[in-house]
């Protein structure tokens, strides 16, 4: 991710594409070119134009959904690498260059209960965040000093 040409993060529904979004928050601050798209449409035509040097990235609690599935196997076609935020054993991880496995049981979870699946796939993130910056270095710290800069004058 550190060294990709782009990174483009992709979800469907609510969580998985809210956590997409994070995804690009977190990644964007490091000065990764980073995109998002949480729609079936235009997650498609993202994934045929990357290109090897890439990175598509998926979230998806369920690693079910056909559009993601669809993507993923365009963005593979075209040499992107494909990192899913998923369970390894679902059609998006077994199908992925590289699974970051996360898979809770549903069960036992109260449908107003905050999903832990979410906050799973959430850790994941953000220490894949930390990782990338951790292998940016300086050029990470630089990157926040300067985004951190840019909005001091605000507050």
């Amino acid at each position: 991710i550190a060294k990709a040409g782009r990174v483009v993060a992709y979800g469907i529904g609510g969580s998985s594409a809210m956590l997409a979004l994070e995804t690009h928050n977190r990644l964007f601050r490091l000065n990764i070119p980073t995109m998002v798209f949480t729609d079936g449409y235009t997650q498609r035509m993202s994934a045929a134009i990357l290109s090897e040097g890439d990175v598509a990235l998926f979230i998806s609690s369920t690693g079910r959904p056909r559009e993601l599935q669809e993507s993923l196997e365009l963005a593979k076609y075209y040499k992107a690498t494909c990192i899913t935020i998923t369970d390894k054993d679902s059609p998006l991880g077994r199908d992925a260059d590289i699974c970051l496995h996360v898979g809770l049981a549903a069960s036992g979870v109260e449908e107003i209960q905050p999903n832990p699946m979410r906050f799973a796939q959430l850790f994941v993130i953000d220490r894949l965040a930390h990782a990338v910056a951790a292998v940016l270095g300086e050029q990470a710290h630089l990157a926040l000093r300067r985004m951190r800069g840019s909005v001091a004058a605000l507050r």
